[in-house]
């Protein structure tokens, strides 16, 4: 059964919007993430995050600002999109197809098919809204995190309220040179 993995950076004080303000992504960081991006087949996205990363990415194909943001670029662009979405969303953005859903139940069935699907993992890659709803509905097996050696201050924090209980098995961790720390986290009940 493939897996949805939640990806998502944060500062050190738990804040993940507002990330050009205190989030510097390496050379490094983008290696793994091609490493990570070979393991999957599928990136999900919010519908309020999927225009400006659609034109980030596919700008940094023709204008990268290092060859490990051009080779980053070229897995992202081949993998197949997922827009989760309650309404029609325009789609500009290679491979990218539209996830409509009307309740987190009609989701969670969703989702369920989708894992049972041949193929390899997927990501849940950005978007804050999108984030909150799949923690405060558990609808994760692993949970990657980058978080960033900077105090944002405000914004919205990646861990809210929600209303269930589960045990994390942390897998491997990581330091970069930087500062930021890499834990990569496992379901366990």
């Amino acid at each position: 059964m493939r897996k949805i993995i939640l990806h998502a950076h944060m500062s050190l004080d738990g804040i993940i919007s507002e990330q050009n303000h205190w989030m510097k992504i390496t050379d490094e960081m983008l290696n793994d993430g091609s490493a990570l991006y070979e393991t999957l087949d599928t990136v999900m996205f919010g519908s309020k995050t999927y225009p400006g990363m659609a034109t980030y990415w596919t700008n940094a194909l023709k204008n990268p600002i290092s060859y490990a943001e051009l080779e980053f670029a070229r897995q992202l662009n081949s993998k197949k999109k997922l827009v989760l979405s309650r309404s029609s969303q325009p789609l500009v953005w290679e491979n990218s197809s539209l996830l409509q859903y009307t309740s987190a139940d009609d989701l969670r069935v969703k989702l369920d098919e989708l894992k049972n699907e041949s193929g390899e993992n997927i990501s849940v890659a950005c978007g804050v809204g999108l984030w909150h709803f799949f923690i405060e509905n558990s609808l994760f097996d692993d949970l990657l995190l980058y978080i960033h050696p900077a105090l944002a201050g405000h914004g919205e924090r990646l861990f809210t309220e929600f209303h269930w209980h589960t045990s994390l098995s942390l897998v491997r961790e990581k330091t970069y040179e930087d500062g930021t720390k890499e834990l990569y986290y496992e379901k366990t009940s």
